[in-house]
């Protein structure tokens, strides 16, 4: 017999799973009801340029541009963004050397601590998270580069990465890319901190990379006001899209993914399991 704390036990379980599968359910405070469960993010951070300052989706396929949501307006400045697949945030560094976490779907950003970097200024210009460790990297002036505690904000160098200019990203595999000076895409190698620098057409300033779950990587052309796309064999940059009213404002970029619902199947499995326990202390 399934008694009623057992049926208020699916039911209960059943509205967590839909809430933490299915986070667009929740994110009324977004203008796209519809945000697709993966795709490529531009934050633009000046409010002056014609263009509310906040997370925009960029379609890959007709490079249109929707707004997510506005974003916090802080005395500091975000300067480097990565989203962590597994809390589902964004982690953004800043030009006061501050670690902080932003919601996609509202745009209220928290701050996680003060990064202990060293050199002329706290400046972190870059943030990456390692794909399978989930490891944060950041970059600070020197350049060097440094893990980060994402809940302390906590940091211990790497080592200095001569010629790292910012923009860190790390494809799925687990390569680290950054640029250079002259806008040149270049790889490091984590264990040596060797690096190559591709000699392919200069990608111009890019103020952040990110990769895509098939390995190309993006960048944010901030003067233009637009997308940048990367090949990371070569290096060769294109830039796939610019517009007007976001000039001298797209600082940041990401690629994020949304674990697909699968609140139905969840649901289906917890009645299942509860009728089987029931029956199964009722044959006792």
């Amino acid at each position: 017999m399934i008694t009623q704390p057992r049926i208020l036990l699916v039911v209960g379980l059943a509205q967590f799973f839909l809430c933490t599968f299915n986070p667009t359910e929740n994110a009324d405070a977004s203008p796209i009801a519809d945000l697709p469960h993966e795709g490529l993010v531009m934050f633009d951070e000046n409010p002056y340029n014609g263009s509310p300052r906040g997370f925009y989706r960029f379609d890959l396929n007709t490079h249109e541009l929707s707004l997510i949501t506005e974003v916090d307006k802080l005395s500091d400045r975000f300067t480097g963004f990565a989203w962590h697949p597994i809390e589902q945030r964004i982690y953004a560094g800043s030009e006061q050397g501050r670690l902080y976490t932003i919601d996609l779907f509202t745009g209220n950003a928290s701050l996680v601590g003060q990064v202990p970097v060293t050199g002329s200024h706290p400046f972190i210009r870059g943030i990456a998270i390692q794909p399978q460790t989930h490891q944060i990297y950041g970059m600070g002036f020197g350049p060097r580069l440094y893990k980060i505690d994402g809940q302390t904000a906590d940091a211990v160098e790497v080592g200095m990465i001569e010629d790292l200019d910012g923009g860190l990203a790390f494809t799925p595999d687990g390569t680290l890319y950054g640029w250079a000076p002259v806008g040149r895409l270049m790889e490091i190698d984590l264990e040596t901190l060797e690096t190559m620098i591709f000699s392919g057409t200069s990608i111009g300033i890019v103020s952040n990379l990110t990769s895509s779950p098939d390995g190309t990587l993006f960048g944010s052309a901030w003067q233009r006001g637009g997308i940048t796309m990367i090949n990371r064999h070569t290096g060769a940059g294109t830039r796939i899209a610019e517009y007007g009213d976001h000039t001298n404002g797209v600082i940041g970029v990401f690629y994020y993914i949304i674990p697909e619902p699968s609140s139905i199947g969840l649901l289906i499995s917890l009645v299942l399991l509860v009728l089987g326990i029931g029956r199964a202390k009722a044959a006792k």
